[in-house]
């Protein structure tokens, strides 16, 4: 009877076990943005970037991180949930080591945050600046504002002659409000309309515009866990956009591309998330006639958590 018992016993522990298993995995959570005027944020993305460069018989790579860190206020949220929100730049960072140059820039060190170069004029340009967004609960970008004063900043630290007119007409594509909103869309995760759970997917194309650089990126969002955070796997490729502006000097054309990682967002407000992308890009750049193939593989970390 002992044993009929025991295994009586570890039957139902099964079967609790698998009853448990199916309530968790039938769980739906509808995903949003919960912001609240007053909140500050902070979105930070870290990459880690190993570049290949091949220039005739030469085969040059180049190192390099870049670090971005967005300080955010929520300004006001009306009633269907859409936040106004403050972006300011408050940190970027870019070490590079190649052949041609070697930078270390900060923006936060006060040793570092002097370092000259011609790369670094966009970057400097933009430590303190602000936009503002409204977003939507779902995390769409519906606004921007403060775009032409940003675009101002960065042509004033361009010496006057060809390069600034090129620059000019780059930074026209860049801080356009449609091309910029579809960018920042690339930092949040935009969410479906309906709840979701382990296994459902949803699609998202962006069309990333910037003149000397055109692609779209195809992604597929898959729901791997439910609980205090949703685990939310992502698989994107990334094709060739627009023909770039040939008079921008530098061009790009993407080849193909890669990119998958794993994004964790909090339940009770998908604003507060973190995770890891690794990306994989071949192109082709193109300048003064001559063509430079280059591929790019990248391990890319974002977070955005509250004050």
């Amino acid at each position: 009877m002992g044993r009929h018992r025991l295994s009586l016993h570890v039957v139902l522990v099964v079967a609790l076990v698998f009853a448990l298993a199916s309530v968790a995995s039938a769980q739906k959570v509808l995903l949003r943005y919960h912001y609240r005027p007053g909140e500050r944020y902070t979105s930070e993305m870290s990459s880690d970037q190993d570049i290949e460069q091949q220039i005739g018989n030469q085969n040059i790579r180049v190192k390099q991180t870049m670090l971005m860190r967005m300080d955010m206020e929520v300004k006001s949220v009306d009633a269907q949930g859409t936040a106004e929100v403050a972006v300011t730049y408050g940190r970027i960072a870019l070490k590079q080591d190649s052949p041609m140059a070697n930078i270390d820039y900060d923006s936060a060190d006060p040793i570092k945050k002097d370092v000259d170069h011609p790369a670094l004029t966009g970057f400097k340009a933009l430590v303190g600046r602000t936009v503002t967004v409204k977003m939507s609960p779902r995390g769409e970008v519906t606004e921007v504002k403060g775009l032409k004063e940003i675009a101002e900043a960065v042509l004033a630290e361009v010496p006057a002659g060809p390069a600034r007119e090129a620059a000019r007409r780059q930074l026209e594509v860049m801080f356009d409000e449609k091309n910029y909103s579809e960018r920042m869309g690339g930092l949040n995760l935009v969410y479906p309309e309906e709840p979701v759970g382990v296994g459902d997917s949803w699609d998202k194309e962006q069309k990333i515009s910037m003149g000397f650089i055109n692609m779209i990126v195809k992604t597929t969002y898959t729901v791997k866990a439910v609980g205090n955070t949703v685990d939310i796997d992502l698989n994107s490729t990334i094709e060739p956009g627009e023909a770039p502006d040939a008079g921008m000097g530098l061009t790009t054309t993407i080849e193909q591309g890669t990119q998958k990682g794993l994004m964790k967002v909090q339940r009770d407000n998908a604003g507060l998330m973190s995770g890891e992308i690794t990306q994989d890009l071949k192109m082709t750049i193109s300048i003064q006639g001559r063509s430079i193939a280059q591929t790019l593989k990248a391990v890319t970390s974002y977070s955005t958590t509250r004050k």
